[in-house]
C-alpha cells in the first residue's frame, strides 16, 4: 500500500498479487530451458489489482509499485513456488504503461482479441537485485 509519510490515513495506491499461470501456446519457446518447451502453461504471479490515486498519477508511483511487485516475486515467491513470469491483464488505457516499464503483450490471436490483454515479464531474464 502506498501511503503518505504525514501519518494521515489516505491511501494513494496499492498493488495486490496472486498465483496464476500464463499460457504461452505453441508459438512461444523458452530459449534458456529446452525441456520446458513441451509445456504450454507456466506458473506465474499475477498483478491482480494496481491503482494509484488520480491526483498523483504521472509521478512514478505506479512504476514503483510494479517494481516492488517484481522484487517480491523474485525474492520471495520464485524460490518457493517456481513461478517464472509476472503477468497482468491490462486495461486499454494502461497498455502503454505496462509496455514502457518492460512488459510484453502476449502475442497470440486470442490475447489480441481480449478486452483485457495479458502482458508479462519473464522474471528469469531480469538482472539480479
Amino acid at each position: 500500500m502506498l501511503v503518505p509519510d504525514s501519518g494521515d490515513n489516505t491511501v494513494w495506491g496499492y498493488i495486490t498479487l496472486m498465483c496464476s499461470e500464463i499460457k504461452l501456446g505453441n508459438t512461444h519457446t523458452l530459449d534458456d530451458c529446452e525441456a520446458a518447451n513441451r509445456y504450454s502453461d507456466f506458473p506465474s504471479v499475477k498483478i491482480a489489482r494496481l491503482a494509484v490515486d488520480h491526483r498523483i498519477q504521472g509521478r512514478g508511483y505506479g512504476d514503483a509499485l510494479v517494481q516492488f511487485a517484481v522484487f517480491i516475486a523474485r525474492r520471495n515467491i520464485m524460490p518457493r513456488i517456481g513461478c517464472r513470469f509476472l503477468v497482468a491483464e491490462s486495461k486499454a488505457g494502461a497498455l502503454n504503461f505496462y509496455q514502457r516499464i518492460g512488459f510484453t503483450v502476449l502475442d497470440t490471436e486470442k490475447n489480441k482479441q481480449r478486452r483485457l490483454p495479458v502482458v508479462f515479464i519473464d522474471l528469469n531474464k531480469l538482472h539480479s537485485d
